[in-house]
């Protein structure tokens, strides 16, 4: 049986916000089977057709470029799915 462990999340505040799209920032321990790892995620909503949808962007946290990496490409992410979604 694996366990899986969250330890407290370090909140990295707002990543961006724009009209219609706003995102956070965290990185997080998690703890599974004797290993452990350090993530980084965005969290990502958006106002598309008077409906809110989450997006969330994860990854290994290695250094402040893993940070970096995260914010851009969830802004990236959310200017595209906008796009698509135009009215």
């Amino acid at each position: 049986d694996a366990t899986l462990t969250l330890e407290k999340p370090v909140q990295l505040g707002v990543f961006f916000s724009k009209p219609n799209a706003c995102s956070f920032g965290i990185i997080q321990q998690i703890s599974a089977s004797g290993g452990s790892v350090k993530m980084v995620a965005a969290i990502t909503i958006l106002r598309i057709q008077n409906r809110l949808i989450y997006a969330y962007l994860y990854s290994t946290f290695k250094d402040e470029d893993s940070v970096q990496w995260v914010r851009k490409t969830s802004e990236q992410w959310a200017d595209a799915i906008l796009k698509a979604n135009q009215q």
